[in-house]
């Protein structure tokens, strides 16, 4: 089945260990949950907000807050990218 992508804002970032998740919050206020692998969703973050840090687990907490939640993307149930 094909989703058809939908916008919203980024509300949270889960570390689940060897899944994250990203909590998205659409405009009508229903949230959704886009879950996957952590290598490619913490790559896919960095790509486009730069969440990168020198310290294990090379990830900066801080940097998530400030470069990713509130960012508006476009979303299906398995993917994400950001709003051009």
């Amino acid at each position: 089945m094909v989703h058809k992508m939908k916008k919203g804002t980024i509300k949270e970032v889960q570390d689940l260990g060897t899944m994250w998740a990203i909590v998205v919050e659409d405009s009508k206020g229903k949230k959704d949950t886009i879950y996957g692998d952590w290598r490619p969703m913490r790559d896919g973050l960095d790509d486009a907000f730069d969440i990168s840090s020198p310290d294990f687990p090379y990830v900066s907490g801080e940097k998530i807050r400030k470069n990713v939640i509130g960012k508006k993307i476009k979303y299906t149930p398995e993917s994400w990218r950001p709003v051009d």
